[in-house]
């Protein structure tokens, strides 16, 4: 959220931005402290908070996120299609079980008309 001036085509510090870079390059320097957390504490600390919230998408982000969107139909699309298909086949096999099942059953039943008929 810092904004710095230019003159002349180059950056003009004033005399603030060069305590916050000092305070910056006093913080960053402990082993535990990453860049960002540095840059978090010292924002805080000179009440450099951006003017939007965090959680709002830049036009520039709502844009890279567009084609992740468009990948993620894909994929979704993909997914449902090997879901029906799978589907379709499961059903096809659970027929063919069912009819290998009623044919064994028959042929049990003949069998035992069969063996009723000899034992006569």
């Amino acid at each position: 959220g810092v904004q710095f001036t230019k003159k002349q085509g180059r950056l003009a510090y004033t005399n603030d931005d060069v305590t916050i870079f000092h305070e910056l390059k006093r913080i960053y320097v402990h082993p535990e402290m990453t860049l960002e957390k540095a840059v978090i504490t010292v924002a805080k600390k000179f009440n450099l908070v951006p003017d939007t919230p965090p959680n709002i998408l830049t036009e520039k982000q709502t844009l890279s996120l567009e084609p992740l969107e468009v990948q993620m139909k894909d994929i979704q699309s993909y997914i449902d299609e090997k879901f029906e298909e799978r589907e379709r086949q499961l059903i096809s096999m659970a027929r063919e079980i069912r009819a290998l099942k009623k044919a064994q059953q028959q042929k049990k039943s003949f069998y035992k008309w069969l063996k009723t008929f000899f034992e006569k």
